[in-house]
């Protein structure tokens, strides 16, 4: 009989969990992005005390978590959404710590920093004016990180969790032009943050040539791309000039426009695909007429300003930043505003920007899915013997699509 060889088990062999794993990665993101907020506290002779007391641990415990545990080689669903769950939920812990030694109330702290990550833009603070600089930059850091996250979801975490992954990224990036882009979004992930990261620079630059101070120009361009909403003043950009709401508008409207999209043209250099997406063009034209509607209701009405130029602006802006749920203001729309004008901006808020963005709402693109399908079912009962289908982009929706769509849309009123 042949020996029985014995094998020598290494102590150290990780454990498999993706859920442990993915939260060390997350806690070790989150505390480097303290870094920033740290530097700027030291900077300006700020308490350091929010930024510093958090690091440490986070490092050590983060540092822990992806020595011990390791991403298995198969995944379920179930294992995805638990992952996804636990993604949010250390970065919503870990977003608190600053603001409660800052010296806020758990309940305001927690809200600050689910606001920020989930790219809300809500704020309980009222008077944003009078926080350290380090702690603006923070919350601007928060919502930028949302943004970046909600993008990576969809193109390297969702592709990964098998048939649901793949199921909920063709839900959501349905009508935009894709195809099977999902079947190759690992690859593609890191052009994407690319172009994000891109974006925010290249806005921070056009600030800073248009007079903005460092703190302005950051905390400014790194909420705009995110389509976050946080301000550093009280006043949103009512005190600003013609020419930065332009270009907060301009950058806006970029922000709420299909990564895909975006992929293609500032990576590929597809500058014809913006012409021939549908979604795009329909989203900047619905905001151009809505925008015309206000004016003229406005102006009928006796309220608009002396300045056309500046009336104009405020209303794009208005339109523009609530339709891509930013949320940023140069107005106080709910006083001086005529009750149609306040009307339709709750369609413009209800329905969104593009899909596969960070901005709110059913989005665009199944807006115009369903309202196709009706207008087919409507076709149907005059002739009924003809075949209508949903055609988006020159080409037929699949009927998944069209459900799916609807479905949203539906639960969404609900």
């Amino acid at each position: 009989m042949g020996r029985i060889k014995r094998v020598k088990r290494n102590p150290f062999t990780k454990i498999e969990s993706r859920s442990l794993h993915v939260l060390g990665v997350v806690l070790l993101f989150t505390s480097l992005l303290m870094i920033p907020a740290l530097a700027v506290a030291i900077w300006q002779d700020e308490s350091t005390l929010p930024f510093l007391i958090p690091v440490i641990p986070c490092v050590l415990i983060s540092s822990a978590l992806m020595i011990f545990f390791k991403n298995p080689k198969v995944m379920r669903p179930v294992d995805g959404i638990v992952m996804i769950i636990t993604l949010w939920a250390g970065l919503f812990v870990v977003g608190t710590i600053p603001y409660l030694i800052y010296g806020l109330s758990f309940v305001d702290a927690i809200f600050e920093s689910v606001s920020g990550f989930t790219t809300a833009g809500a704020t309980i603070l009222p008077d944003v004016a009078s926080l350290p600089q380090s702690m603006l930059l923070w919350r601007a850091l928060t919502q930028w990180v949302g943004g970046i996250i909600i993008v990576t979801m969809f193109m390297f975490i969702m592709p990964m969790v098998v048939s649901g992954g793949r199921s909920l990224l063709q839900n959501e990036m349905s009508g935009s032009g894709s195809g099977n882009l999902y079947l190759k979004m690992e690859s593609a992930a890191k052009q994407y943050v690319s172009v994000y990261v891109i974006l925010t620079a290249a806005f921070f630059v056009i600030l800073m040539l248009l007079g903005l101070s460092w703190l302005e120009a950051s905390t400014i361009s790194l909420c705009v791309i995110c389509t976050g909403g946080f301000m550093i003043t009280s006043d949103s950009f009512a005190s600003y000039g013609v020419l930065v709401k332009i270009a907060v508008m301009i950058f806006m409207l970029i922000s709420a426009t299909n990564f895909y999209l975006q992929y293609k043209v500032f990576v590929k250099r597809e500058f014809g695909a913006i012409r021939k997406n549908e979604e795009f063009r329909f989203m900047v034209l619905f905001f151009s007429a809505v925008s015309a509607l206000v004016l003229v209701a406005m102006f009928m009405n006796g309220r608009g300003t002396g300045d056309v130029l500046e009336s104009v602006v405020d209303v794009l802006f208005s339109v523009v930043s609530i339709g891509t749920t930013t949320g940023f203001t140069t107005v106080d729309y709910t006083t001086g505003w005529p009750f149609i004008g306040m009307s339709l901006l709750l369609v413009v808020m209800f329905i969104g920007g593009s899909t596969g963005s960070t901005a709110g709402g059913i989005k665009i693109s199944r807006a115009l899915i369903v309202l196709k399908s009706m207008l087919n079912e409507v076709r149907q009962a005059v002739h009924p013997n003809a075949v209508y289908s949903v055609r988006f982009d020159g080409r037929g929706a699949d009927e998944g699509v069209v459900r799916s769509a609807t479905v949203v849309a539906l639960m969404f009123i609900i």
